[in-house]
């Protein structure tokens, strides 16, 4: 049973409910110098709601933070599904890097009877404890795997915890990784539509490693693409476009960390993605800035000028 507390717990959900303060000057920093409190103060977990699901977190996770901070983020992903569930219904649904849950539950609430099951995917032990719980209403139609993930069965290094809500993949322990095809012939699950990769500078091991599914079943892919992170643990910051490429996908649609749509690029051209990387490279102090990518196969059925559209003109109808 996860223990939380309950004063902590007020506190938390008071101070997001109160995030409009944080427009005002003097409220803003009443409002800051109450969340850094409450985070100093108390490192347990806190009972909470994440797109209308109770749930259970690290006290301080950012998460539903950032939803109200940034209106658009998880925008990009929301924008391939809304355009794929209109021509298929029935998805099937992989998350890599399912932390506790979070993407499920917005993809649940904003795609309810579209999403027929869901694979999540995660190698943080703590994350992984709290999907029990916070997925338990979508439990008949989720398998959860615990793993890490590269592109050959290796050893890898554990996640080591920045904060309540990232860890990259960075930690001295070494264990043994899986790969994403390896993960999706166990969980049983057969044909995946959509699969998002969210991991802290392993996306493109993690597409390293489903080379099978991305060439016979030609899902849709969205990755996150953090020069910095791919850097930060010795990754090739290249290899998730060349792998895709390879793979048969020649269309790449680039949106902003804050979910803008950004650029259309077509195939794999190294030398434009080289001078991206040393932009999000230098940029990396001052704003963060990276991207989130969704890959299209050959042959698609969605056209990538319909996702940019729907991206940039229809709402999530639960953003938080």
């Amino acid at each position: 049973m996860l223990k939380t507390s309950p004063f902590f717990s007020f506190l938390y959900n008071l101070l997001l409910g109160i995030f409009w303060f944080r427009s005002l000057p003097v409220l803003s920093k009443i409002w800051n110098t109450l969340w850094k409190w409450q985070v100093r103060s108390y490192k347990g977990l806190v009972s909470s709601r994440l797109h209308g699901h109770p749930v259970v977190l690290t006290n301080g996770h950012w998460y539903s933070l950032v939803c109200r901070q940034i209106p658009k983020f998880n925008q990009p992903l929301f924008s391939l599904v809304e355009a794929l569930s209109a021509k298929k219904t029935k998805l099937k649904v992989v998350d890599v890097g399912a932390a506790v849950g979070d993407t499920v539950l917005f993809l649940e609430t904003n795609f309810s009877g579209k999403i027929d099951h869901y694979l999540c995917i995660d190698g943080d032990e703590e994350f992984f404890s709290f999907q029990e719980f916070n997925l338990k209403s979508v439990k008949n139609k989720c398998t959860k795997i615990f793993a890490l993930l590269s592109d050959s069965a290796e050893m890898v290094s554990a996640i080591d915890k920045k904060d309540p809500t990232t860890g990259s993949s960075t930690g001295e322990k070494k264990v043994m990784g899986k790969t994403l095809d390896q993960c999706l012939s166990e969980s049983g699950m057969k044909g995946a539509d959509v699969i998002k990769i969210d991991i802290d500078g392993f996306d493109g091991k993690a597409l390293g490693g489903a080379v099978e599914t991305l060439k016979n079943q030609k899902p849709y892919v969205i990755f996150e693409w953090n020069p910095p992170l791919f850097e930060l643990v010795g990754n090739d910051q290249l290899q998730p476009f060349k792998v895709l490429t390879n793979c048969g996908y020649s269309q790449f649609i680039w949106f902003t960390n804050k979910g803008d749509f950004s650029h259309f690029e077509n195939g794999y051209q190294e030398s434009s993605l080289l001078k991206t990387v040393q932009l999000c490279m230098d940029l990396s102090s001052v704003n963060g800035h990276h991207f989130d990518i969704i890959a299209l196969p050959e042959n698609s059925i969605l056209k990538a000028e319909e996702i940019a559209l729907i991206n940039e003109t229809v709402k999530q109808r639960n953003p938080y």
